[in-house]
């Protein structure tokens, strides 16, 4: 009986030693949301997957589902355009950090995981991304909280969820560089008043 193999989209959220060469990764994938995956002797020297996976990165990864875990048996970059430069570093850290704390394992959130994965693309050739850092933040973290469940879609300018659902994540960018305050001031409530 041949083994299936699962590959979606997934970013590394965490990682841990396991005996000797080995690690478990906590990652957030497309399609099956938060798993743990072990990586046999990925530690070793001349481990194939060694140098592609890392810590707060966005690849596409291959996973064998076995009877108590997940096991990592492939690893590849994105086939589309993603930005490589510091600016994308800091967006995955940040998305790692958002995820981490906020979305329950194994819920799979496809729209928010598209809506984070977009703020990674290149649009052009050689376009830059104007997302000023600590505004991208509080954006990630707000939509993070408005697809869990957890905060308020009308807060960041969206007439309604239907309008909200609709926004690009420039729009999304816009509207919260007009109602920062608000967002800002929702964010903070919705973690106190959470525990989150």
């Amino acid at each position: 009986m041949a083994i299936e193999k699962y590959t979606t989209e997934a970013f590394i959220l965490k990682q841990y030693e396991q005996g000797e060469n080995d690690l478990v990764y906590k990652v957030w994938t497309k399609d099956f949301g938060i798993i743990f995956a072990l990586a046999r002797s990925i530690r070793k020297v001349n481990a194939k997957l060694r140098l592609l996976s890392k810590k707060n990165d966005f690849l596409v990864m291959t996973f064998v589902k076995g009877k108590d875990v997940w096991r990592l048996t492939g690893v590849e970059e994105s086939k589309e355009k993603l930005f490589t430069n510091q600016y994308s570093l800091e967006v995955k850290k940040i998305i790692a950090e958002a995820i981490d704390k906020f979305v329950e394992e194994k819920k799979t959130y496809k729209k928010l995981f598209e809506k984070l994965k977009s703020i990674l693309l290149e649009e052009e050739e050689g376009k830059e991304n104007v997302f000023q850092i600590q505004k991208l933040k509080l954006l990630i973290y707000y939509l993070v909280l408005v697809d869990t469940g957890y905060a308020d879609a009308q807060k960041i300018g969206a007439k309604d969820l239907e309008e909200y659902k609709t926004f690009s994540v420039h729009d999304f960018y816009t509207h919260l560089v007009l109602n920062e305050n608000e967002v800002k001031k929702h964010v903070a409530f919705v973690l106190k008043n959470s525990m989150l």
